[in-house]
């Protein structure tokens, strides 16, 4: 028998499905979070996030990218509209989907994270941070998270789907709205 190895990526495929999602230049969400989160130390030891190179990460986002086009299909009996990129107040961001019939934020995320952490830690502030932002855009309360637990717990290590739906009041909404604003100034991200 002869086996040899071959050329397989799905990045190309990745990304000539979402060659239409082109970023505004400009501030974005994510990265006032990111710096949020910087600020706080909550990078959960990843210290060296910014040493590593643009393409490090091309597995991890295709496996996001698998995951939200199967949760797509999955979820197929929503009426789920692709949002697009909103501008808020000078601030760029995308949510995942958004469901029509009931006006809720759908965010979905494949994460290397233990499942075995309670939601309310701040271990996922940057995720609620975000969800916060999406709903403000989009003139909801309401949320739903789906997450893809690649290791599940670790305790053994099997995949895990964890789903949850919230209720944001107006001035939580508010309150994150006004401290993403207030970081990008300070940090000259937002002119």
């Amino acid at each position: 028998m002869q086996i040899r190895p071959i050329e397989f990526s799905l990045q190309s495929s990745i990304v000539s499905i979402d060659r239409h999602q082109v970023r505004a230049p400009g501030c974005h969400v994510s990265g006032v979070i990111k710096s949020l989160e910087k600020r706080y130390g909550r990078l959960q030891g990843r210290t060296d996030i910014d040493e590593k190179p643009d393409d490090y990460w091309n597995d991890y986002r295709t496996a996001g990218f698998l995951i939200e086009r199967a949760f797509r299909e999955l979820l197929s009996d929503l009426n789920l509209v692709r949002p697009g990129e909103l501008c808020v107040d000078g601030v760029h961001m995308t949510p995942d989907y958004l469901d029509a019939n009931e006006w809720v934020l759908e965010e979905w995320k494949c994460t290397w994270r233990s499942s075995g952490w309670d939601i309310e830690d701040p271990k996922w502030d940057s995720w609620f941070m975000q969800i916060k932002a999406y709903c403000h855009a989009l003139g909801t309360l309401r949320a739903r998270l789906r997450v893809f637990f690649v290791n599940g717990s670790y305790k053994p290590r099997v995949p895990q789907m964890k789903a949850w739906e919230m209720e944001f009041t107006e001035r939580e909404l508010q309150e994150n709205w006004q401290m993403i604003l207030s970081h990008a100034r300070q940090e000259g991200m937002l002119k």
